[in-house]
């Protein structure tokens, strides 16, 4: 639709007390205002996420207090919440228009396949901490929701075409439409291509492309309700390297890894008014199918999800949520030298049941809301997982809420079953021979747990000033280690030792820490933000605390994530044609320093010289020529380094 005018809506036209009231229908699988959930929640808007100037979904999460948002290479990234970053970051669960993104095979999001047209997103909603009373297993420490806009709100033409000196190429369009008063539509398409960066070292990425084609419809019902309908396509074409271990010198090689996948995903949404109790019924289907082809391993799955809930106001003051869940998968695993499993095809479900009951003890002053869920999964079985928080507002500038939550990451098809190479280390003098490790799963192996324990507190002395401080401690059991197995000299091809270590539930601990976070409307063309999150791990081996592989576990939870992270932020409308947006980052070093501390600077300049088009330039890692954001964390390999970027961005919408 065309503005009315070249400038910039006026992202500060509300003050921050008005933008703090701005409701959220995710986080609480009910509509709640942001200043009044009671848990640390974050709502990035459509334009918090324009003014990022990101191509991928990953890159708009930078802005987040408390997430470690760290890029691997020139594809890949692994985010997390509160610690125990990797690239199969297992214990955030992250959902799009109601889909999972998560990986049933190895856990965590494959963050650069799932591409979208940025333009069309209403929001992003994370949550810092568990949500697994509602959302199930795998919410254990965080919490994204993706929402896109209605195609009502799209309607007319948006294309955008960029280039830098990385992304060699960029075009996203879409075109939206009224089929008819109740119903809308759009189509869109999108295509975007890179280079690895200069100063990579192997194993890295060489080069990839990522191409989407999609459409949603909209309908009103007659007599109240909504019916969605949303079909993608998804594609990636990727030229890269594997890391693989040898029993010679050097004991490893860099081997081509090329992978080709496709996915393709079809759901359908209705909400309906109930006709008792004030209640609403929301039913929420999708169909899924990938086709993950590499040279290191090969991976096909269809997952069929049903997710159906209700909201019903059976008593004054009370709102209750309850629902089911089903999920099933069946998938196809390959066996290469790298990779095997002992069930190469499986079905795995997951059932589950949810309720919440939200009661207000003293009306627009304190609040309390219990529930939870039980889930029966194909791994661990019966998992009950229940929440209880409470929110007092003693005036109504400030907010003090507590909460508890028990959560469950269930285990994956890969720690049921796989079998990975995973390194051969040098010989020694103790042991003149090279040792090569395999890593195996476990039908044994359990699901992990979580107790979490929250405290925060909202002040906003000022409409134009919020302060929130958020602490917790997690008190974790049975997490992912690693138990010695047998060892054996074997002689074909050539002598070594094969060593065996196989998954157990053998970790435990704590970790604690908190976030601080300022939104300062200092002008009305001037915001700025602050924030700072601090994290301790304190973590131990159960049965074989002393043993190598044990040691070597443990060493990953504590050598993945920074202890400290600082971030300010400046967004500018110097004049109504322009804006200025500009965020500092520093983070700590992790603890084997093998990512030492950095500073980062990202600038976005963007000038629209006509009511219908926007020049952007886009500066990504000003400060330094490149730097290091991730530590490879199963073979030790050095990880690429994160080079300086350049992009132009061009758009027209109308």
């Amino acid at each position: 639709m065309c503005p009315a005018s070249a400038q910039f809506t006026d992202f500060m036209s509300m003050d921050l007390e008005d933008l703090s009231y701005v409701r959220i229908t995710t986080l609480g699988r009910t509509e709640h205002a942001v200043v009044d959930y009671p848990a640390a929640a974050t709502v990035l808007s459509n334009e918090d996420i324009e003014r990022t100037g990101a191509t991928s979904l990953a890159e708009t999460l930078r802005n987040v207090p408390g997430l470690q948002v760290a890029r691997i290479d020139a594809f890949d990234y692994a985010i997390s919440i509160r610690g125990f970053n990797d690239n199969t970051s297992n214990k955030l669960l992250v959902v799009a228009d109601g889909r999972s993104l998560r990986d049933g095979t190895f856990s965590g999001t494959n963050w650069s396949m799932h591409e979208m047209i940025l333009a069309d997103l209403e929001r992003i909603e994370v949550l810092r901490g568990p949500s697994a009373s509602l959302w199930g297993a795998n919410a254990m420490n965080g919490f994204i929701n993706v929402v896109s806009k209605s195609a009502r709100a799209t309607l007319g033409t948006h294309v955008s075409v960029g280039l830098g000196d990385h992304l060699t190429d960029f075009l996203e369009m879409r075109y939206g439409w009224m089929i008819d008063s109740s119903t809308a539509a759009r189509v869109y398409a999108k295509t975007q291509s890179h280079d690895g960066f200069d100063t990579s070292a192997p194993p890295a990425t060489n080069d990839w492309r990522t191409q989407l084609a999609g459409t949603r419809i909209d309908h009103r019902i007659e007599g109240g309700g909504e019916f969605t309908v949303i079909g993608e396509w998804r594609h990636l074409d990727l030229n890269g390297e594997a890391y693989h271990p040898t029993l010679s010198p050097p004991y490893y090689q860099i081997i081509p890894d090329a992978r080709e996948a496709d996915q393709f995903n079809l759901s359908f949404r209705l909400e309906r008014p109930l006709p008792f109790w004030e209640g609403t019924l929301t039913a929420f289907t999708n169909l899924e199918h990938i086709a993950d082809l590499r040279e290191s391993f090969e991976e096909r799955r269809m997952r069929y999800t049903l997710d159906v809930q209700a909201k019903l106001n059976p008593l004054p003051r009370h709102e209750l949520l309850t629902g089911f869940t089903y999920e099933r998968t069946d998938d196809d695993l390959s066996s290469t030298g790298i990779f095997s499993f002992s069930e190469p095809s499986a079905q795995t479900t997951f059932v589950g049941a949810f309720f919440q009951d939200e009661y207000e003890l003293i009306p627009d002053h304190l609040r309390i809301m219990a529930g939870g869920k039980i889930e029966q999964n194909s791994y661990s079985g019966l998992e009950f997982q229940p929440s209880a928080r409470v929110i007092w507002s003693p005036l109504r500038s400030h907010r003090i809420w507590v909460g508890w939550s028990r959560a469950a990451r269930t285990p994956t098809r890969a720690e049921s079953s796989v079998n990975y190479l995973a390194a051969t280390s040098p010989p020694t003098p103790e042991i003149p021979l090279p040792i090569s490790v395999s890593a195996f799963g476990s039908p044994n192996f359990g699901a992990e747990h979580l107790n979490a324990f929250e405290a925060g507190y909202r002040f906003q002395p000022h409409p134009r000033l919020l302060l929130e401080l958020t602490g917790f401690y997690n008190d974790y059991a049975d997490l992912r280690g690693f138990l010695q197995g047998d060892a054996a000299v074997l002689f074909d091809p050539v002598p070594y030792v094969r060593s065996e270590v196989i998954l157990a539930n053998d970790v435990s601990g704590h970790t604690q820490g908190g976030e601080l976070a300022l939104r300062w409307q200092a002008l009305p063309s001037l915001l700025l933000e602050a924030s700072h999150s601090i994290i301790r791990h304190d973590l131990s081996n159960n049965l074989s605390s002393g043993e190598a592989a044990a040691d070597f576990a443990l060493s990953l939870y504590t050598k993945t994530s920074p202890e400290q992270m600082t971030q300010l932020r400046v967004a500018w409308n110097p004049l109504p044609q322009w804006q200025v947006d500009a965020t500092l980052r520093h983070t700590s070093a992790f603890s084997d320093n093998r990512v030492p501390a950095y500073d980062a600077l990202d600038l976005r300049v963007a000038w629209r010289p006509a009511p219908t088009w926007e020049i952007a330039l886009v500066a990504r890692d000003l400060l330094k020529a490149t730097h290091r954001e991730y530590t490879e964390t199963f073979s030790q390999q050095s990880t690429p380094n994160i080079d300086r970027s350049f992009e132009l961005r061009i758009t027209f919408e109308r």
